[in-house]
């Protein structure tokens, strides 16, 4: 009977939910912050395309300039 005493006592229960929204708030930080790396590293990729690109463009200009 003493699972029961437990709940009944409101501090016991306070520190439960007090321990539950602690455990899922560094849960939500951990996720977010793997996310963050991985859209980090696209938006780095992104922008070296974008240096490729323009590299591109600027030698088709040069060869073949559009007049």
């Amino acid at each position: 009977m003493s699972e029961i005493q437990i709940l009944t006592d409101t501090y016991w229960v306070r520190w439960i939910i007090v321990g539950l929204v602690g455990a899922v708030s560094s849960l939500m930080i951990y996720i977010w912050r793997s996310m963050k790396k991985n859209i980090d590293r696209i938006c780095d990729k992104q922008e070296k395309d974008h240096d490729r690109l323009d590299i591109i463009e600027t030698k088709i200009d040069i060869y073949h300039p559009n007049t």
